[in-house]
């Protein structure tokens, strides 16, 4: 049988245990939440582009590239960027249009714009 004082010595190591891991948890959290775009304006712009001329059509972000509308309101943007971009804010309002990952296909991600809409 133990002793009073080892399950109390017990007791201490699992709280212990308990504490680093809710600080652990914490900082996972923080690193997974979603991010705001530094500039919101210039995203809400983006996307609101992206969706006049490609609807809530997939598409990759190369493909932007190809529409020389599209291609103007990305100045500044490499393909690669634009994808940062949209993976931080992903399933976030931006000026009444949303981001969703659709898939992978060939190591690009394919993306779709929707608008979102009040669950009322």
């Amino acid at each position: 049988m133990k002793t009073a004082s080892a399950h109390s010595e017990e007791l201490e190591t699992l709280r212990s245990i308990v504490a680093d891991l809710s600080i652990r948890i914490e900082a996972l959290e923080a690193r997974l939440k979603p991010r705001p775009h530094r500039d919101p304006e210039v995203l809400s712009r983006i996307l609101q582009a992206i969706g006049g001329i490609r609807g809530s059509e997939p598409f990759k972000c190369k493909e932007l590239y190809l529409d020389p509308v599209l291609k103007k309101v990305l100045d500044g943007y490499s393909a690669k960027r634009l994808g940062k971009a949209l993976s931080m804010v992903v399933g976030q309002d931006i000026g009444g249009l949303t981001v969703q990952r659709f898939f992978t296909e060939q190591h690009a991600v394919v993306w779709k714009v929707l608008r979102v809409v009040d669950p009322q």
